[in-house]
């Protein structure tokens, strides 16, 4: 089930803009009492939200008033484990036609990106995507989840993205209380694929300097050497800093490398892709101060190493 929530909805109506105020939820599922598979009937539940995160497009509902003979449970697998090529299923209402099953669907892909979400490490699948599917369970030969269709491509038969489970905390989304996630804004944007150049970083092609230049906004000379350098091993490099927010308060320049977030409660997370740093601080509570070390680039190609407090909203 895909689920969308904000406390602040506004519906356009022929009388005027009019704001949600309060909402109710319901799960249908076949009924289980009806036996003949012939003519089958939908069972509608009343449902509770109980989270959302807008950075990962991920909610948790909990149906209220299901008995434990009215469902099976299923098993939740590690998606970190999951291989391309590796044989998939999903279970759906594409085009409102339920209980459907795909079968059989394959990985194309691990941790591909696409830049819809502020959070992603999608499973690309060959999965029929239909309007109805998202939101359905992903399984492997095992019968255990391993992630949550999500989009696809229009156009496109068999091209699907499912959010895989390592990035659904379900913990974190239960203890909500009803509330959403929002997505966090902090005023810069991160490279989240690293350059392809036509030369190595040692010797750069004029078309790898006009692509440096071009991402990070920062003039062809010894500094765009120095960063291609550094993009063998990190490349959390911020593409844009907006003027008057929270990063440029913080001090980050376009053209950073962020290389390290710090928490107080004595975790430190090494950073190495754009990715990563969008995870490390989406994750921090709001208003909790914590440190990100980076590293700047002057005009002469020498890399200086930089720490920084922010606090995000």
């Amino acid at each position: 089930m895909h689920v969308v929530k904000e406390e602040n909805d506004l519906i356009e109506t022929l009388f005027g803009t009019i704001k949600v105020k309060a909402y109710s939820y319901s799960i249908r599922l076949l009924d289980k009492r009806i036996v003949n598979s012939l003519n089958p009937r939908l069972r509608s539940y009343k449902a509770e939200f109980l989270g959302g995160d807008a950075n990962r497009d991920t909610a948790v509902m909990r149906i209220v008033d299901i008995d434990s003979k009215d469902y099976e449970s299923l098993r939740i697998g590690d998606s970190l484990q999951v291989n391309t090529a590796d044989d998939i299923f999903a279970l759906g209402a594409p085009h409102g036609l339920y209980d459907s099953f795909s079968c059989p669907g394959v990985v194309s892909k691990t941790h591909r990106l696409v830049d819809v979400w502020f959070i992603e490490d999608f499973i690309q699948v060959t999965l029929p995507t239909h309007p109805g599917n998202s939101g359905s369970p992903v399984f492997n030969n095992k019968g255990e989840v391993i992630g949550m269709i999500d989009l696809g491509m229009s156009n496109s038969d068999s091209l699907g993205f499912a959010i895989p489970t390592h990035l659904i905390d379900i913990k974190r989304l239960k203890s909500l209380k009803g509330a959403v996630i929002k997505k966090l804004n902090w005023g810069a944007d991160v490279l989240l694929e690293n350059f392809v150049f036509t030369g190595t970083p040692e010797n750069l092609d004029i078309s790898d300097l006009n692509v440096i230049s071009e991402k990070t906004g920062l003039p062809k000379d010894k500094t765009l050497h120095a960063i291609a350098r550094i993009t063998d091993t990190h490349w959390a490099i911020l593409t844009e800093v907006k003027e008057g927010s929270i990063a440029e308060k913080a001090g980050f320049k376009k053209g950073d490398v962020i290389t390290k977030v710090i928490r107080k409660i004595d975790v430190t997370k090494e950073i190495f892709t754009g990715m990563e740093l969008r995870i490390a601080i989406a994750d921090i509570p709001a208003d909790e101060e914590f440190e990100m070390a980076y590293e700047r680039v002057d005009s002469e190609g020498r890399i200086n190493n930089h720490t920084t407090k922010i606090k995000l909203p």
